[in-house]
């Protein structure tokens, strides 16, 4: 046997069979994408140059006492009050070109004091030689603390007076010996610049403050002591203070060379602080950096402070430069080699001096060294002030400064024309924050290439994540700014490299429109966020990068909320070619990673319809790559942008490939847009945040015919014939017939009903389309309802091929049930009634029935007795009703659920009865009462009277069955379910359930629970030939587990059945059994078991995540022969659609195939049923590409090949079977035909 789909699309309209029945029906159309062509890319990073640091080694030096020395007192005679008058240097202060002098008090303002009590005195001096390995020396004199202390305070301190030879420049060296007097190193003390030689000058050098003797040379400023390659500064003596008003002045005590180092201001605008809130003594050495193609810097490294502040740092201690020329100079930091990278040097600020040989303060700190760093100058325009890879900080320069002085960027977050700043806190209105605290920092640029196949090219970026991530929380974000030659327009793109699995491709991060050349431009691009490396470029408009075959969209940084302040704001971030996704708002636009899915892999493409060759520009939607961490408030959808011509209206198309090799394609409408501007992106209603497979959209103008999967009719005819799909194992066929019913429109399949792990899914959903009959001789049809304005209509497909839709009802009333009376006169009996309520609990609401005939048109109505004491209808309930109407007894059997008026406790509850009416004037002739509360509801004809079926989550609590013959109903409950217990005590005597009680949640013995984690078939039960009965379902397993609950889903729901005799009385299947039970409202316990339930499906039983649990829902089912039965499904991820699935089963509940899915995106309703009629299986659908209306038939075919069966008649070949008629077409002999070979002319 074969199982084949075939579908025939004819008008509303009432036609003569128009094709003929040998035709071929020729497939549905197909369509395929093809992904537009990706260049190949190649990122490469620029090699930065092999360099060598060589540290000057310091000469070696050897100190001689030649014996002469002499104590000089230092404040008897020689005083600064004496000598400011004209006096002399008194001999006995005086040692060759050394002296000594008694300074005033305060400075130049007070008195001269002399010994025992407020000066100091007797000074030895000692007279050596010093020499170094070079043959340089010098005379030294080695003067140690004074021997007579003042006995009170020092009010005059004792000061140098030093001579010299002649008119020349000097320098008084300090040298400090090393472990022995044989070694050790110059540094600068002061210089002098005298004006009359052999005559002492004062000097401010105290001698009375030394507590260890200090050793000087005097020797002129170019000797070569005067040039040391290694010394120790001090950090705290030049202060920012000072160079401010005089930048000469500054202690040589802080110099090396061109290198200086001074105590920065305190918080950058404050006091400048010494003593315990500065850090000292930083060790300098002098080197050279060079590399290997001959370039070279003159170096220094610089250690960590010695002595660190002992309070904290208030000042901190920077450096200084000085240089021979004014220009631009760049100060670069050499960074040392790792295992996986190359040293290099960066520049960490740009010096512009206007004046030669004059110290250009820095911002660069060294009082922060934990290690020694190597700095080295150098002219902007060297080799190395253009390095090819750089840490840049990301924290210095920020937004606000930037705001007030765009030129305002710290040369530490500079590399090339790419820049880093730290951003305002909550992006535009926040503070900012550089505190490390707070903001990420350190972060590795290299420069690099990317080139496609096309020798297109781009200068590149490569970012790696933050070094040194902010301590606490990030505050300011860092994000990249650029600047360019020329203000034109730029893009700044994003590329993701390749991997095995797809090529390497660009994706436009933000457009850049600059209004100052060379002017960094801030951009919103984050890194502090970065968690790899990432490369960036920055190309001009019009490059070829700008416009990717495919690229990644965010879906979190356009939000309708800015949407509709300004159309035109859309993230270039959220943007490919014309296509570009936004968070919608639900009552706020929610952006956060906890509840906005994001990052979208687009392909771009084209669609093309492999009949008429037509191709429509498409995008292929991957699922996102970030779900929402939480729950999705913001939903990510679809916009489209638009050239000129503008349509009226546009389509946005979903495109459904084949799920199989030989299925079949479908295009579904998702969305119109009517409000298009020219080339702005307009919202649309299309989500893809729910995408877990990708998804293929395209949009077409409404002004043109719009594509589609059915086959054209062919010329001359209205009716359209397409084989679907033939699946040669189930060995059954199926034919379809679309009609085209606009403008009315039934009820969209795919949009009613709820997902299986909601709330709403236990309540089920009232049928859309009712089978009927018109006669007995193959004229069938369905009633329906107008989703738009309520119309009920009946629609017949006529035996000879036409088709007719009638008008029933013109009402506003919601169809709840049709039936017909099975062809026997063509009558059809439909129920409605409103849907709200008068909001008082006791007023009843209308029902009506009606009775129409297609004989005649006669139509008869009723409105029922609703009070309380018939019917009880306060209001309608949302599961709808079912209808059976059995001719053979002259019974209409009725299953209603419906809210009752108020009862006793106040409250408007929920129950199911069951009326017989009588069909000839819609009487009641007797009432039978069914489940409270009843969420699902069916009815059949049995050969004597009815078979209902209905889910009650109470009372009772099961799949509850009914047996109704005359005046007697039997009732059996064949599936029952778990119960989630109450976690409250209610009114403090219920007891701990402690079996299923954790220690996170206690429960007690007491429930009120509405759910029933199960879902009937529909038929649910089916009477096989043996009289025995068959009922099917979805439950969750195991099935009375009071433990596993909590949650509309609590495991994958599978297909099961139990089978049972004639009159409900014994369970004949053999399956699993169970014993359980739960505690009502009361308190009371109710035992449940289950016998002989045979579980069909074995849904994703090793899934621990629920995102992947599939469930069996909207059940279908239908006897084939030989008691097989045929079973159709839609299986569904927790939130939403994934499949629909089929398989065959034996009269034990064995499956004999299956389950394979419908190679075609085959929608099914939540309760409509599959008609078995005349060896046919009927049902209905619909199809949203179009408003049109589906009649689908499954009928069986012979196992030999090529022999198709219908009814008892078997066709040798598919082109000989009459479909309409149900027979073979009969050969028959030509005419023309000539037994001697000869050829008959034309007309003979």
């Amino acid at each position: 046997m074969k199982l084949l789909l075939y579908l025939e699309c004819l008008s509303f309209l009432s036609l003569p069979q128009e094709l003929a029945a040998s035709e071929t029906w020729p497939n549905l159309k197909s369509y395929t994408f093809t992904a537009t062509p990706s260049s190949l890319y190649d990122a490469s990073l620029l090699e930065p140059p092999n360099l060598n640091v060589t540290m000057i080694e310091s000469p070696t030096f050897s100190l001689t006492w030649t014996g002469d020395s002499k104590t000089v007192k230092g404040c008897t005679s020689t005083t600064q009050c004496g000598l400011e008058e004209g006096g002399t240097v008194d001999d006995q202060d005086i040692f060759e070109d050394f002296a000594v002098y008694a300074a005033r008090q305060h400075g130049s303002s007070g008195s001269c004091w002399g010994p025992p009590n407020y000066c100091s005195a007797d000074y030895l001096i000692q007279k050596g030689k010093i020499k170094d390995d070079n043959n340089g020396e010098c005379t030294a004199y080695k003067i140690s603390p004074p021997a007579s202390p003042a006995q009170q305070f020092v009010a005059s301190k004792t000061k140098l007076l030093l001579k010299f030879p002649q008119v020349a420049s000097y320098s008084l060296l300090k040298y400090t010996p090393g472990e022995s007097d044989s070694s050790g190193g110059f540094s600068v003390d002061t210089k002098f610049e005298p004006t009359q030689a052999d005559q002492f000058e004062m000097t401010e050098i105290v001698v009375s403050d030394l507590t260890d003797p200090v050793i000087y040379c005097l020797v002129e400023s170019d000797h070569s002591f005067t040039k040391p390659i290694t010394k120790t500064l001090d950090g705290c003596s030049t202060t920012q203070c000072t160079l401010e008003t005089d930048p000469t002045k500054f202690s040589y005590n802080d110099v090396l060379g061109n290198l200086g180092v001074f105590a920065a201001r305190q918080y950058g605008t404050g006091g400048c602080s010494g003593g315990n809130y500065c850090s000292r003594q930083y060790l300098v050495e002098s080197g050279e950096i060079k590399d290997d193609q001959g370039n070279k810097c003159s170096a220094y490294k610089v250690h960590p402070a010695n002595v660190p502040a002992s309070a904290f740092i208030a000042s901190h201690t920077h450096l200084m430069f000085k240089f021979s020329d004014p220009g631009s100079y760049s100060v670069l930091k050499y960074v040392p080699a790792e295992a996986d990278k190359s040293s290099f040097v960066q520049v960490e600020e740009v010096l512009e001096p206007t004046i030669a040989d004059q110290f250009e303060m820095t911002t660069i700190k060294i009082s922060t060294l934990t290690d020694p760093v190597i700095y080295c100058v150098v002219e902007s325009s060297h080799t190395f002030a253009t390095p090819v890879i750089k840490t840049v900080h990301g924290c210095s320069t920020t937004q606000c400064g930037l705001e007030e002085d765009p030129s305002d960027v710290a040369p530490i977050d500079m590399f090339g024309n790419l820049g880093v700043y730290a951003g305002r806190q909550y992006d535009s209105s926040g503070t900012c924050t550089g505190d490390k605290r707070y903001c990420n920092s350190d972060y590795l640029i290299e420069k690099g290439i990317v080139k496609d196949d096309k020798n297109n090219m781009c200068s590149a970026y490569k970012i790696h994540p933050a070094l040194q991530p902010a301590t606490d929380f990030t505050v300011s974000p860092t994000k990249l700014m650029v600047k360019f030659d020329d203000p034109m327009v730029h893009f700044l793109l994003k590329y993701t490299d390749a991997t095995d699995d797809s090529p390497g491709f660009f994706s436009v991060v933000d457009k850049i429109e600059p209004a100052t050349a060379a002017q960094y431009e801030m951009t919103e691009v984050k890194i502090s966020t970065l968690t790899e490396p990432t490369i960036f470029c920055i190309v001009a408009e019009g490059h070829e990068f700008t416009d990717p075959a495919n690229s990644y969209v965010n879906g979190c940084a356009t939000s309708q909320c800015d949407l509709e302040d300004d159309p035109t704001d859309v993230k270039y971030v959220d943007r490919l070619g014309d296509l570009a996704v936004y968070a919608d708002k639900k009552d706020s636009c929610n952006l956060n990673p906890n509840h906005c899915s994001s990052e979208y892999f687009i392909e771009k493409g084209e669609i093309k319809d492999d009949v008429t060759k037509n191709k429509f520009a498409a995008y292929k939607v991957h699922p996102p790559l970030s779900p929402a961490t939480k729950w999705v408030i913001s939903s990510t959808k679809l916009m489209f942008k638009f050239s000129a011509p503008l349509a009226t209206e546009y389509v946005v198309f979903r495109y459904y490939p084949r799920l199989t090799n030989d299925g079949k394609d479908r295009l579904m409408i998702e969305d119109y847009i009517s409000t298009a501007t020219y080339d702005q992106y307009v919202m649309t209603e299309v989500s893809i945040d729910t995408l877990r497979e990708p998804a293929y959209f395209f949009v077409v103008s409404n002004d043109d015919k719009l594509p589609s999967i059915w086959p054209d009719a062919p010329e001359g005819t209205q009716t359209q014939k397409a084989t679907v799909f033939v699946d040669n194992e189930a060995k059954l066929a199926l034919y379809a017939q679309l009609v085209d019913i606009k403008p009315r429109s039934p009820y969209d399949l795919s949009s009613v009903g709820d997902a299986p792990d909601t709330h709403g899914h236990k309540y089920s959903y009232r049928k859309i389309f009712y089978p009927v009959k018109k006669n007995k001789d193959g004229d069938d049809g369905v009633v329906w309802q107008d989703k738009n304005d309520q119309k009920i209509y009946v629609t017949w497909f006529l035996a000879e091929g036409g088709t007719e839709t009638l008008l029933l009802q013109d009402n506003t009333e919601v169809l709840m049930a049709a039936v017909g009376d099975g062809g026997e006169n063509g009558d059809i009996i439909f129920l409605t009634m409103p849907t709200g309520n008068a909001g008082d609990k006791v007023t009843t609401q209308p029902v009506h029935g009606h009775k129409w005939s297609s004989k005649d048109m006669s139509f008869i109505q009723k409105s029922f007795d609703t009070s309380k004491e018939k019917l009880n209808v306060y209001s309608y309930f949302v599961t709808g009703s079912s209808l059976a109407w059995n001719v053979d007894i002259g019974e209409v059997a009725w299953v209603f659920p419906r809210t009752m008026t108020v009862s006793s406790d106040g409250l408007n509850h929920q129950a199911c009865t069951i009326p017989i009416l009588d069909p000839e004037t819609l009487d009641e002739f007797r009432k039978f009462g069914g489940s409270s509360h009843s969420f699902a509801n069916f009815v059949t004809n049995t050969k004597d009277g009815f078979l209902a079926v209905d889910l009650g989550d109470n009372y009772p609590r099961g799949v509850n069955t009914h047996k109704i013959t005359g005046t007697t109903k039997k009732n059996a409950l064949v599936y029952e379910f778990k119960t989630q217990h109450a976690t409250n005590n209610k009114d403090g005597t219920m007891e701990v359930y402690e079996e299923i009680s954790t220690p996170e949640k206690t429960y007690y013995k007491w429930s009120n629970d509405n759910a029933v984690y199960t879902e009937i078939a529909h038929p649910a039960g089916l009477v096989l030939s043996d009289e025995s009965l068959m009922f099917i379902f979805a439950g969750e397993k195991p099935s009375l587990d009071n433990r596993m609950v909590g949650s509309n889903l609590n495991t994958p729901r599978n297909l099961g059945l139990v089978i049972t005799d004639g009159n409900l009385e014994k369970v004949l299947s053999e399956g699993v059994t169970s014993e359980g039970g739960f505690y009502d409202y009361g308190g009371g316990w109710k035992e449940q078991s289950n016998e002989g339930i045979v579980w069909i499906t074995d849904f994703t039983p090793n899934t621990k995540e629920k995102e992947n649990w599939e469930s069996a829902t909207r059940i279908k089912t239908a006897l084939l022969s030989d008691d097989r039965v045929f079973i159709l499904y839609e299986v569904w991820y927790p939130t939403h659609y994934a499949r629909t699935d089929y398989l065959i089963i034996d009269k034990y509940g064995a499956v004999i195939l299956g389950p394979k899915t419908v190679p075609y995106q085959l929608r099914l309703s939540p309760t409509d049923e599959l008609v078995s009629d005349d060896g046919q299986i009927l049902f209905y659908g619909n199809d949203v590409e179009l408003p049109k209306l589906i009649r689908y038939h499954f009928e069986e075919i012979t196992p030999e090949t090529g022999c198709v069966s219908l009814g008892k008649k078997e066709c040798k070949k598919e082109k000989d079977c009459d479909w309409k008629n149900k027979t073979c077409i009969e050969k028959k002999p030509d005419p023309c035909a000539d037994k001697e070979k000869k050829k008959c002319k034309k007309g003979d």
